[in-house]
């Protein structure tokens, strides 16, 4: 294939007009569009285990079972250890003991990316946020574990010594519920969220719910773009990086308490860039927002592009517009300051688009209003939006209200339009502004394997210069498992790429752009596929043999991965010493697990990363069904994330453990069995146990630190199966230990009370 070179000078770095993000022009080193296929590629088949249970006269006698639904790290592994003691769970990672204790306490559909977090973070960081969520109310229970789960470890461990923001943050929304008419919480069994009142041009009032997902993202996360979560003090500058401005109340200022409650008084005096008259004078004292909603019966009222009689979307505008003018360069107001941090700005009360659409957003969640910020890096322009049954585009600076079409009917066009989340990740939003089609973006190693954790840099034009010689960095995403990444992008533009991924390579060099898409026309899906000259780690194991024939295990393994976590890096630094923060992306398809079955001398040699034999091997697995039958001895039923390099699995997982008790002399009298089933338990777990002659048992069980909780058996027990009741009734929910002992064996098992 022939390619057409075209070599740019890298020329200056420039400053974006409307957020203050520095925008690099960079080399253009080929154009490649020829590579691109219309249309998209089916993803790989995934690998389904399955094989039917084998009928057996072997009297089967179940021992002990294993469950597990969490993340397995990459490069690690779960494994469940089995031998004569029953099974061992073996997992790659560990969290603290206040840590796990909290996240079993959370509601269950935030306990993996709140253990995912924790993971990450040190002991300490660990333990203090562990022991906020198990000593803060009931009621915010669920609030306060999502903002811990779904915010940067790096930035949680920045507030080792002050976590109370995070408490006050759920506090104060419980607070605003009370004295907002057009809104009230709404509490299910484990979860919350909000019923709003709006109106049809002041007709047919409905209420309506928040979907639940919107409520904690959008209103709960205190985070809406590139903020720190700090106590700030207005009055001192923050010039973005510097860390300067950080106090403790109450010189020091939390957003969602200070729009809410304060009245700024402007220390200078500031005034717009374009001459439209609208100035601030020093000493003036700003409205109230609470007072500017007191009494708004109505979320919306249904008019576009006005504030009047607009519900409290019209009031929220009318705020903004009042403590605020569009200026942050001319003149010498505030030194050019360009602040992230929501407080600052208030007290600067100018800015260009990057402040106004943060100041929108702080006021609307203080308001309980959910809220986001789309951003098109390359067209240089931010705003807001607002959910009520749908995002509504929102601009207070030109009381643009539900027009999203009012951009591209002034003449302009987008690239690629995303919204930030609180965690740093930003998704696609083109669509709801523009016509767009689809870029699919497959990254493959030099054998052509799937490179997971791939950052793809999307390039586009900067503004709409007709000459392409200003392309430069927009959004960035990170691949799946299967190399995989999208995004939905406007049209008639072109689209360029750059590939990071560490050790296993990266295309072009440098800074340099990769030119992929060619005037973009809408409903198109493109599709793009690069190989790498780096390697993807493999997991290399071949099939096995049994030289012993003899059944003495049977292990029953049942499995699916129902979702993958891309780990990425957001888009620009916070302003917190310019920490890149971390999101993890929660992927809800169907993902795959490298899986097999091997003996001791196998698995030493997989740990050590060289090729193995094994039984019942899944590469790509998605799911899994089936029975092993295998003789005495150490076996290892393992889940393997060792070809992952960045992204993590989760799976949900049953590992079923049965002894043939009828054993090679037909017998069952020399034989010893221990299970306590089932585990985890609610009310009661049956604890079951033969012993081939009698002997004094103690059986008791014991909490994490150590301190015997209940006493079960402390006497001689005769020969053959025993079976006993473990009731919950006065024992806290939590993790547990049974020991059981005799003068010949000593075996610990671990269960859960939930």
């Amino acid at each position: 294939m022939t390619f057409l070179i075209f070599m740019f000078a890298v020329l200056t770095s420039s400053e974006s007009k409307g957020t203050g993000q520095t925008l690099q022009k960079l080399q253009v080193i080929g154009d490649v569009t020829q590579e691109v296929i219309i249309g998209s590629i089916p993803r790989p088949a995934k690998n389904k285990i399955f094989s039917p249970n084998k009928k057996t006269d072997t009297n089967w006698i179940l021992t002990d079972t294993c469950s597990f639904y969490g993340r397995i790290k990459n490069k690690g592994e779960y494994v469940a250890l089995i031998d004569n003691n029953g099974i061992l769970p073996i997992l790659s990672d560990t969290l603290t003991t206040i840590a796990r204790q909290a996240v079993e306490a959370s509601p269950e559909w935030i306990r993996i990316p709140l253990w995912d977090n924790f993971s990450i973070m040190g002991t300490t960081g660990q333990n203090i946020f562990g022991a906020l969520i198990l000593s803060a109310p009931s009621l915010y229970r669920d609030e306060l574990a999502f903002v811990i789960a779904r915010t940067d470890p790096v930035m949680l461990e920045r507030h080792n010594n002050n976590p109370q923001i995070f408490l006050d943050n759920v506090s104060l929304i419980y607070k605003y519920d009370s004295v907002l008419d057009y809104v009230r919480i709404v509490e299910y069994p484990d979860y919350t969220t909000v019923k709003y009142k709006i109106s049809d041009h002041n007709q047919d009032t409905t209420e309506i719910e928040l979907p639940m997902e919107k409520y904690y993202w959008y209103i709960v996360h205190p985070v809406f773009s590139m903020e720190a979560i700090r106590y700030i003090n207005p009055t001192i500058a923050d010039m973005k990086y510097s860390g300067i401005g950080e106090a403790a109340p109450p010189v020091g200022k939390f957003w969602r308490d200070y729009y809410f409650n304060y009245p700024d008084t402007a220390e200078k005096t500031v005034w717009d860039c374009y001459g439209l008259g609208d100035t601030i004078y020093a000493g003036t004292v700003s409205p109230i927002l609470k007072n500017e909603l007191l009494g708004e019966q109505i979320l919306y009222n249904n008019k576009t592009d006005t504030s009047d009689n607009n519900g409290a979307i019209g009031r929220v505008t009318k705020w903004v517009n009042d403590v605020m003018v569009f200026n942050a360069e001319y003149g010498d107001m505030w030194n050019c300051e360009r602040s992230w941090q929501p407080v600052r700005q208030y007290h600067l009360h100018r800015g260009r688009c990057g402040e106004w659409a943060d100041i929108t957003a702080a006021a609307a969640k203080a308001a309980l209003i959910p809220t986001s910020c789309p951003y098109d890096v390359c067209r240089d322009h931010t705003w807001n939006e607002w959910f009520d049954t749908d995002w509504h585009g929102w601009e207070p600076m030109g009381t643009h209200m539900n027009s999203p079409s009012r951009y591209e009917n002034d003449g302009w066009q987008f690239n690629d339009i995303f919204a930030w989340r609180g965690d740093g990740y930003t998704p696609d939003v083109t669509p709801r502004y523009t016509p767009y089609c689809t870029l699919t973006v497959i990254v493959k190693d030099v054998d052509s394997l799937p490179v997971d954790g791939a950052q793809v840099r999307l390039g586009c034009i900067y503004y709409d210069d007709p000459q392409d010689s200003f392309p430069t960095f927009g959004n960035k995403r990170y691949t799946d498992s299967d190399g995989r990444v999208q995004f939905l992008l406007g049209d008639t533009r072109n689209y360029y790429i750059n590939l990071r991924t560490g050790t296993r390579g990266f295309y072009p060099a440098g800074d340099q752009l990769y030119k992929i898409v060619t005037g973009s026309v809408a409903g198109q899906h493109y599709t793009w596929s690069h190989n790498l000259a780096g390697r993807q780690p493999v997991v290399s194991a071949s099939e096995d043999t049994l030289s012993d024939s003899t059944e003495f295990y049977k292990i029953e393994v049942d499995f699916d991965v129902p979702q993958e976590i891309i780990h990425g890096q957001c888009l620009f630094p916070s302003s917190e010493l310019s920490i890149i923060k971390r999101y993890g992306e929660y992927i809800d398809v169907a993902k795959n697990i490298e899986f097999f079955i091997c003996d001791s001398f196998n698995f030493s040699l997989y740990k050590g990363g060289a090729a193995f034999k094994a039984f019942k091997i899944g590469h790509n697995a998605e799911s899994g069904s089936f029975t092993f039958t295998c003789p005495k001895g150490k076996w290892y039923v393992v889940f393997s994330g060792k070809d992952i390099v960045e992204n993590e699995e989760v799976v949900n997982l049953n590992v079923k453990l049965s002894v043939n008790t009828t054993g090679i002399d037909g017998s069952s009298k020399n034989k010893f069995c221990f299970s306590a089933l089932p585990s985890p338990f609610r009310t009661s777990s049956s604890i079951d146990f033969m012993l081939p002659s009698a002997e004094k048992v103690n059986l008791a069980l014991y909490d994490l630190s150590g301190r015997c909780v209940k006493k079960l058996i402390t006497n001689e027990i005769r020969t053959g199966r025993q079976k006993i009741q473990l009731t919950g009734q006065n024992i806290k929910n939590g993790i547990y230990f049974i020991r059981f002992s005799t003068d010949t064996r000593t075996i610990t098992k671990k269960i859960v009370k939930l």
